[in-house]
């Protein structure tokens, strides 16, 4: 809701509803506080607001009321802020040429290509002396990389040198964004490996995502290996390796997840305690009414 309409929904209520949705806006909003404020009026002086469906507009309201505040005191803080330079639009101006520029057909493999490329620049070895060629087509997956020589690379002193160029050669799915983004983050990248294709066998609800993938690892050199791996995916940062799909099934839940459910239970419990001091605050916000 704008400022504008939120001051006119406000000036259109009686004073006493006004005046309890502004005390109720001094904490988080609860319905049972407000049926309890609006209880303290009398009918004649709250037209159209009972105890249920009065009792959820006081709240609503109440809410927008601490929306408005908030973004004030932000504007005032400076919080919220975005540069042009870090605004989506002007960095991403043109990938999202090239991407209009290309065909209907040709737009997955280009948006796959890409994706793929800069998790390969991430954490294979790339540039070489003459620089990296790179070659990725639609196609069974597979990775090769081969160095060639560049002889008209250098010049000046150092001409009749030959510089190294090494020249990615790579065939993967036009949907390869798809298939691997339920794989860890879905940045392509897994343990320092890259993801050249994976294949979902199970999900386990509540818990892990099993996957059949192809990983790329370095070899010497400039050289890579391909490997296929079993990986289970418990969140999007923390994956487990496995030797079969049973033992990805069967494995035990990880010591990270453990600790992060520890700690919502926690939360939860401090959350619990937090509703039951602001039901002790009610009686307080009651009397804070000016009616």
């Amino acid at each position: 809701m704008s400022k504008t309409a939120l001051t006119v929904a406000m000036s259109a209520l009686p004073k006493a509803v006004r005046a309890c949705v502004i005390a109720v806006a001094k904490n988080e909003p609860r319905a049972t506080t407000a049926r309890l404020a609006l209880d303290k009026i009398e009918k004649s002086e709250r037209p159209g607001f009972n105890l249920t469906d009065g009792a959820r507009e006081v709240v609503r309201l109440a809410e927008e009321v601490r929306t408005a505040r908030r973004m004030r005191d932000n504007a005032h803080r400076g919080i919220g802020r975005r540069s042009s330079r870090t605004s989506p639009l002007a960095r991403d101006r043109a990938v999202l040429a090239r991407h209009l520029a290309a065909g209907i057909t040709e737009r997955p493999l280009t948006r796959s290509a890409e994706r793929l490329r800069a998790a390969s620049i991430e954490t294979l070895r790339t540039g070489a002396s003459a620089g990296s060629d790179w070659s990725m087509t639609a196609g069974a997956p597979a990775y090769e990389v081969t160095v060639e020589e560049v002889r008209d690379h250098y010049r000046g002193a150092f001409k009749g040198y030959s510089g190294k160029r090494d020249c990615h050669v790579v065939a993967l799915d036009p949907l390869w964004w798809v298939r691997i983004r339920s794989v860890g983050d879905g940045s392509g990248v897994v343990d320092g490996r890259v993801v050249l294709d994976a294949r979902r066998v199970v999900n386990v609800p509540g818990a892990q995502a099993v996957h059949e993938v192809l990983l790329v690892r370095q070899g010497r050199g400039y050289t890579v290996i391909v490997e296929q791996a079993i990986l289970a995916t418990w969140a999007p940062d923390v994956v487990t390796r496995h030797r079969t799909v049973r033992s990805a099934i069967e494995a035990r839940v990880p010591e990270a997840i453990m600790e992060r459910d520890r700690k919502r239970e926690q939360a939860a419990i401090r959350a619990e305690a937090e509703r039951r001091r602001l039901e002790e605050i009610d009686e307080d916000v009651l009397a804070d009414l000016e009616i």
